[in-house]
């Protein structure tokens, strides 16, 4: 019968396995060049604004309109009010489309108009919500309607009165980014 081998001698081996396996990592990891190749593809920021149609509170003299016109870069709607008087209201409703890849939040909502006209953004798939930090995703649609109050106030300084025989123009400006890119 041969002797069984003590625990100590059993160890060295791997001892010396282990130390070897070490010392040649080591050595390819200082000296060797290592090459890591991939590849990745980024989406598309893309939205298109659609005109969905335009409305007032007139019913029974409806001489007033307001309409819209959408640029071509889709970034700027530019309005107009057409035979309108104090305390006309109307509307123009739009909607957003997310063509891209990437989903857009409304960053900001500028509106260039004269005192005359009482201009403001709503909501429509969200009411009561606001429209600037809304999140629209790939292939969805949002409605929104921008509202028209032609305003007047003979008490302020100076006077603000509606031009008779005027058609106004203004615009709006709906800036839209990545969703990753909104801080509130």
């Amino acid at each position: 019968m041969k002797p069984i081998a003590k625990p100590k001698i059993l160890i060295l081996p791997i001892i010396a396995i282990v130390a070897l396996a070490t010392i040649g990592i080591t050595f390819a990891w200082y000296n060797q060049a290592f090459q890591v190749t991939g590849s990745f593809s980024t989406g598309k920021v893309w939205a298109q604004w659609s005109f969905h149609g335009y409305g007032d509170n007139e019913v029974e003299k409806n001489i007033g309109i307001i309409t819209a016109t959408i640029s071509k870069d889709f970034q700027t709607v530019t309005m107009t009010a057409t035979n309108v008087y104090p305390s006309y209201a109307g509307w123009v409703w739009l909607d957003i489309h997310v063509m891209g890849t990437i989903p857009l939040i409304v960053q900001d909502v500028k509106i260039t108009a004269p005192p005359e006209l009482e201009v403001w953004v709503e909501n429509l798939d969200f009411p009561g919500k606001p429209i600037i930090g809304m999140q629209i995703h790939p292939c969805h649609e949002r409605g929104i309607k921008v509202w028209v109050h032609v305003f007047e106030d003979d008490n302020a300084e100076p006077p603000i009165q509606p031009e008779q025989l005027t058609t106004y123009t203004f615009t709006v400006e709906f800036v839209l980014i990545q969703w990753n890119g909104y801080v509130p």
